[in-house]
């Protein structure tokens, strides 16, 4: 999710909300950062991170293969094609 947040608040929220473990992106002044949540059971390797994405690698005993998930793009289409 995109947060417009610091870490450390990012990071109280998602404490709240029962998730374990995250990655986050802080934003660039008012804009931007990102937050990737998950709980116990999954295996998230990052593989790699910026202002626009977070990609990686999911795996957990319900599925021997990884799965590789990039979550978020950007909202403005000359920018998507770029990033993709």
């Amino acid at each position: 999710m995109e947060t417009k947040q610091k870490a450390k608040v990012v990071r109280k929220v998602r404490r709240k909300c029962g998730f374990n473990e995250d990655w986050i992106v802080n934003p660039v002044g008012k804009s931007g950062g990102l937050a990737l949540w998950w709980s116990d059971g999954l295996i998230v390797n990052i593989l790699s991170s910026s202002s626009n994405i977070i990609h990686t690698s999911v795996s957990s005993g319900t599925f021997s293969t990884p799965a590789y998930i990039t979550f978020y793009g950007p909202t403005d289409e000359g920018d998507r094609l770029l990033c993709w």
